[in-house]
């Protein structure tokens, strides 16, 4: 290769071929010019190794835990709505050429990229994947050219039982869907997924992926406008077993904003899972709890026995009826319900802010007692002013 500039044309879009790139060097090597090698792999990103990202900038994405929230930072959705803006919005289905993979295609239930995404579905996805997958943005960001600061892509938000204020709140929040096996849960968040087609396969009746070599749990994203910015509702489906494990264990629990509870009366398997899983949640003071009516997949019961959620869960301390909704609008006025399934997200993330919405003070002895001796003496202030 007589002039440098020439080996530029390996590693356009249009031109790049390994075998190409790599005979460039060694003809560059071989004229003893180095520092015009080291110089092209510096521009493309690419390290001795052959990618575009090195162990140290892995490294310097954060872990998300029961001690702090990971997020796509301001900085990270700038980098990313700006790859989509480059990309022209129609050629993003054609992006993952240049790169291993889909980047969330651990995570089946995002929208699929070959049929094309709008700006918000695409960013949306980046902000689902900060949450489970932190090094996975690092290293796609590598590929798509990003060369600065791996930690600038993020912000850490403290966990739910720590928050003080607006500001602690991150703009992304992980919800618990749980419910028992064929509640109808995942009918509830295909609703809530479509007209958006999502990655190869669905969650089976237990919450888990049925895509073959799925790594990830089955989540849906959406994004849902707020006064103050808009919040993106990362719903994580969780398989019974799971859900019965994790709400006894605290540091779980702290890895989520909240939780829907899905509830099929007409299943009495439904029913016991709730019965279950209520009084361990009520032990997480801090956690924001909503319920969700669905009709069960497979009723397990032809005459399921009457069932009075609201005072059983009055008793430890749980709201029932403003964050109820149904998947199955047809059935809405025999249960009694809302039936406006749009209205979820935007519901469900107000509830999430603000726990006293979801939480009612549990009736104790000591507060019956209260309450009887404040009517004693009101009657026996009125009684005196009578007499």
């Amino acid at each position: 290769v007589a002039d440098p500039a020439s080996a530029v044309q390996y590693v356009t879009p249009k031109g790049v071929t390994v075998d190409g790139f790599l005979e460039a060097c060694r003809a560059l090597l071989r004229d003893g010019r180095g520092a015009v090698v080291w110089a092209l792999l510096w521009d493309t990103g690419i390290n001795h190794d052959g990618l575009p990202h090195t162990p140290e900038m892995l490294e310097r994405a954060p872990i998300g835990d029961h001690e702090q929230r990971v997020q796509l930072s301001v900085n990270g959705a700038r980098f990313f709505g700006g790859l989509y803006c480059k990309q022209r919005g129609d050629r993003v289905h054609d992006m993952w050429q240049f790169t291993p993979e889909c980047p969330w295609a651990s995570l089946p239930g995002l929208p699929s990229p070959e049929q094309g995404l709008t700006a918000a579905q695409f960013l949306t996805c980046w902000k689902a994947l900060a949450l489970y997958e932190p090094r996975a943005v690092v290293e796609f960001a590598a590929w798509w050219g990003y060369k600065g600061d791996p930690a600038l892509l993020f912000v850490l938000k403290p966990p739910v039982d720590a928050r003080r204020s607006e500001r602690d709140w991150p703009t992304t929040l992980r919800v618990m869907v749980a419910g028992s096996t064929g509640c109808g849960k995942s009918a509830l968040l295909q609703r809530l997924a479509s007209p958006a087609k999502t990655t190869d396969g669905e969650a089976d009746d237990d919450g888990h992926s049925t895509v073959p070599g799925g790594r990830g749990p089955v989540v849906r994203a959406l994004t849902v406008p707020r006064p103050g910015g808009d919040v993106t509702l990362v719903l994580e489906e969780v398989a019974e077993a799971d859900a019965r494990q994790a709400a006894e264990a605290p540091e779980v629990m702290l890895a989520y904003d909240g939780v829907l509870l899905c509830f099929a009366p007409s299943s009495d398997r439904s029913v016991d899972f709730m019965y279950d899983v209520v009084p361990a949640l009520a032990a997480h003071a801090q956690l924001p709890v909503a319920f969700a009516i669905t009709m069960a997949d497979v009723p397990f019961s032809d005459t399921p026995r009457p069932v009075a959620p609201d005072a059983f869960l009055a008793r430890h301390g749980f709201a029932w009826c403003p964050f109820t909704v149904t998947a199955y609008p047809e059935r809405a006025q025999m249960l009694g319900i809302g039936n406006d399934i749009d209205a979820l997200p935007a519901t469900l993330v107000e509830a999430l802010h603000d726990i006293d919405a979801t939480r009612v003070p549990v009736v104790t002895t000591a507060r019956k007692l209260r309450r009887v001796l404040i009517v004693t003496v009101g009657v026996a202030v009125v009684g005196l002013t009578l007499r």
